[in-house]
């Protein structure tokens, strides 16, 4: 066993059979399910994916956020790990491409240590990377780290640090002002925390809490002014797989407060574990890649140290009507290890991600839609 596995590294070994039957699936196939037509709803959108330029190298686990202005998309990754995955492989290095040109080019490395796990928005027309952990020789730090890109003087500025640090966290962004976290593995265990960041004041609150099982690599996204939470690994021993769909009505007239449902768990479809998701319009949500098995930074399952393998499928989410459905079309080399897509306008972008046989990506994959 390496020294450095991923920070739950003191309970390496333990299995998923000590997970609670009533909120714990441990029986997922590593590629994904099959699509159960109760859970079909009709698409009004016609989707398609196509491939952009290539990063300069393979890499994983990044932080990316994407901005659209006057119909150029600009899309950064600072951040993440690249093969053969050791503590060593861990880096800073950033990269920010553009539509216009079709290329990447560096940034400034990301300040503080090289980390994982980190999120990555944009808020206010600017690029935000938060959290995050870092691996040292025989532990691991969550990081409270938060930092807005400058892009025309390349220089990350630091701003007001997270009230909990936290890393592998749902962060999205609600009314192009706040950064709303959710939950994520905080040093020793998972946290059930909402953690509030006003990009205008430079301040965090908390909102109300997640009231669901805390995960860590959980999926989702927000939309309007909805939250969806889709499954994560729970902090029990072997960190299995959490079947859980919450949803979280944010409430403008009253800053904070956050009204949480679960939903019917009972789909037909794969549990995920750091998949890449985000809303397209305020009544729709995608949900693509990611596994059904918890890993570790290397790739190999906590539970048997065998390697997880990319989810197919990709899931879309109606706000209006609640309910699932599968995305009608499918890219080449699914990916997992990621948090969330690169959104300009409509449309949404993931750089690298792990695939099958433990390898990684270069490749900027777009997914776009149009109207029917």
């Amino acid at each position: 066993m390496t020294e450095f596995k991923k920070r739950k590294w003191l309970h390496k070994g333990a299995i998923c059979s000590l997970c609670f039957s009533l909120v714990m699936n441990c029986s997922e196939s590593d590629t994904g399910g099959t699509p159960d037509g109760s859970d079909q709803v009709l698409t009004e959108k016609v989707w398609s994916w196509s491939q952009l330029g290539e990063l300069p190298k393979g890499l994983s686990n990044n932080p990316v956020a994407g901005i659209e202005e006057n119909g150029e998309c600009r899309v950064i990754s600072a951040g993440g790990i690249e093969a053969p995955y050791s503590r060593g492989d861990i880096f800073s290095d950033g990269f920010l491409w553009s539509s216009s040109s079709d290329t990447w080019e560096a940034t400034t490395p990301l300040p503080g240590p090289p980390r994982l796990a980190a999120n990555g928005v944009s808020v206010g027309g600017a690029f935000y990377v938060l959290g995050g952990y870092s691996v040292g020789v025989l532990s691991e730090t969550s990081h409270d780290l938060v930092f807005r890109y400058d892009e025309v003087a390349d220089v990350w500025e630091e701003r007001t640090p997270l009230p909990t640090p936290v890393d592998d966290a749902l962060v999205d962004v609600w009314q192009d002002r706040y950064i709303v976290v959710v939950s994520g593995w905080s040093n020793v265990a998972n946290i059930t925390d909402v953690q509030i960041y006003d990009s205008q004041t430079d301040e965090w609150s908390l909102g109300t809490p997640f009231p669901g099982v805390p995960v860590f690599g959980q999926t989702g996204a927000i939309a309007g002014d909805t939250i969806l939470l889709v499954d994560g690994a729970s902090s029990e021993q072997g960190f299995p797989i959490v079947r859980q769909r919450w949803i979280g009505e944010l409430d403008p007239g009253d800053f904070g407060t956050i009204a949480w449902t679960e939903m019917n768990s009972s789909l037909g479809d794969a549990t995920r574990y750091r998949a890449a998701s985000s809303s397209v319009d305020d009544t729709t949500i995608v949900i693509t890649g990611g596994t059904s098995t918890p890993y570790n930074f290397d790739g190999l399952r906590y539970d048997n140290d065998e390697q997880a393998f990319p989810i197919e499928e990709s899931l879309v989410f109606d706000v209006d009507s609640k309910q699932f459905t599968f995305l009608p079309v499918e890219r080449d080399n699914p990916t997992m290890d990621h948090r969330s897509f690169a959104k300009c306008g409509s449309r949404l972008l993931i750089p690298g991600g792990m695939v099958s046989g433990l390898s990684q990506s270069a490749e900027l994959w777009v997914l776009d839609f149009k109207e029917e």
